[in-house]
């Protein structure tokens, strides 16, 4: 019995001296993993294309026995290389600390409709720089967390349930534990201890990533504010809801870090 389905690597590990044991998002069965059996010296079946968010038409072999979630990789077409971000350490930071959300959350052999395709859009637009790489991982973390079921609450109050239009305050604390807004007058009541503030304006421009059309969502202008305030929040947010720390987050933080005090060090130059 096999397997055909177009597949995103999530990650590689070396499994012996010339093996690979490969975790997949594919389209049509969910989450897989697979031993690429001497892929290391092959120079036909899998040279160069095994690479970490690659994008392939893969064909897998399923166990006679049927035992265990391992499957066998036979071979390989590699449709989407997304070469853009291959020479961009940043870039492989964010897409390293998407696959780890996935790789955390989807158990083997579990599926969750239209997540393959958020990652497949949010890895062609980071590829291709059709938005600040804030924004992308914005769109992809507040789509992912609804996926899962743990959707932010943006909408309004998560303690009155107040809508967000008939709240007053300019600023409202983002709770991480409760995951939603809490407005001024329950702040102190709902015994808020760990938060994020964030505009009303920014929750606006939030919303917009989270239910407007994808393939337009991304695309949309956030300004400078709205990307601070929502990756603040959704970069505490994600780690305690999915329960587990995210190792890629630490090394995209600074990397990230690096790259603003970079670009401030050559503005004051210009200026």
């Amino acid at each position: 019995m096999s397997l055909a389905t177009a597949s995103i690597i999530l990650r590689r590990m070396d499994f012996s001296e010339y093996d690979y044991i490969i975790d997949f998002l594919t389209r049509d069965h969910g989450k897989i993993s697979a031993i690429a059996k001497n892929a290391k010296k092959s120079k036909k079946r899998f040279a160069g294309v095994l690479e970490p968010f690659s994008c392939l038409d893969a064909n897998f072999a399923v166990p006679k026995n049927g035992r265990g979630n391992l499957l066998l990789l036979k071979e390989v077409v590699l449709t989407h290389p997304f070469a853009g971000m291959r020479n961009d350490a940043e870039k492989i930071a964010y897409a390293s600390y998407w696959s780890e959300m996935i790789n955390r959350w989807v158990v083997s052999g579990g599926f969750q409709n239209n997540l393959f395709a958020l990652f497949f859009h949010a890895l062609t637009m980071l590829d291709k720089d059709m938005a600040t790489r804030e924004t992308i991982s914005l769109l992809f973390q507040i789509r992912f967390m609804s996926l899962a079921g743990m959707s932010p609450g943006l909408t309004g109050c998560r303690v009155c349930h107040k809508p967000l239009e008939d709240l007053a305050e300019a600023q409202m604390a983002f709770d991480i534990a409760m995951g939603g807004l809490v407005c001024g007058t329950c702040f102190s009541s709902a015994r808020v201890t760990r938060y994020v503030m964030i505009s009303k304006g920014a929750i606006k421009q939030l919303l917009w990533l989270k239910e407007g059309n994808l393939q337009k969502a991304g695309r949309i202008q956030l300004t400078p504010a709205a990307k601070r305030e929502g990756l603040a929040a959704m970069e505490l947010f994600v780690p305690f809801h999915l329960s587990t720390d995210i190792k890629s987050l630490k090394v995209l933080r600074s990397l990230r870090e690096w790259r603003q005090k970079d670009n401030v060090t050559k503005y004051k130059k210009v200026s």
